[in-house]
């Protein structure tokens, strides 16, 4: 930067290198990880690139690993439950201005969240089978890879059509019988 001229007649500068701050390619790089680092840090949120983030680590280690998220999201339901109930107070208030009395008591309202977290349903199912517990088809079915229920269905379908056929065809050989049976009676 010129900044003007000296005493002797010579052009004088200014640096302006505290702006910015030069970094080697060294440098640069250990600042990238430790921009990276605090931002894990500060939003509470587990590093899942970290090659020691789930290295023979059990559901128990992973839900520490986790904590920080969890009771941040524990902490946003609170505050969301809080304004729904607020909204809902607003809405008695207007129904019973309104139109009278309303049926409803808002403080009584329970508000249910359910995390959206990766489960093993396939695993639960065979250890509470393996344990005594009985299922229905539907129910297995619903968790067969690939399969559409609409798919599921017509498969179905077509796997008992054999066996409505037998059961028609037995029933219908008993009325024959049955029929035999009365005429020989007579």
């Amino acid at each position: 930067m010129k900044s003007g001229i000296s005493g002797t007649g010579q052009q004088t500068t200014v640096s302006a290198d505290y702006i910015h701050k030069q970094y080697d390619t060294a440098g640069v790089e250990a600042y990238k990880n430790r921009l990276y680092k605090n931002i894990h840090s500060f939003s509470r949120t587990p590093d899942v690139s970290d090659e020691n983030f789930a290295s023979n680590a059990s559901g128990v280690a992973m839900q520490y690993k986790q904590l920080g998220v969890i009771q941040l999201a524990k902490t946003k339901r609170r505050s969301f439950a809080k304004g729904l109930t607020t909204i809902y107070g607003i809405v008695e208030n207007l129904e019973k201005a309104a139109s009278g009395p309303w049926k409803l008591d808002y403080q009584n309202i329970n508000f249910m969240f359910t995390d959206n977290l990766p489960t093993d349903d396939v695993a639960t199912i065979q250890v509470l089978q393996q344990s005594g517990a009985s299922f229905p088809k539907e129910y297995l079915d619903r968790y067969a890879p690939g399969i559409d229920t609409d798919e599921l269905e017509t498969m179905r379908e077509r796997e008992n059509e054999p066996v409505n056929a037998m059961q028609e065809e037995m029933k219908r050989l008993q009325d024959k019988t049955s029929q035999l049976g009365d005429e020989d009676d007579e």
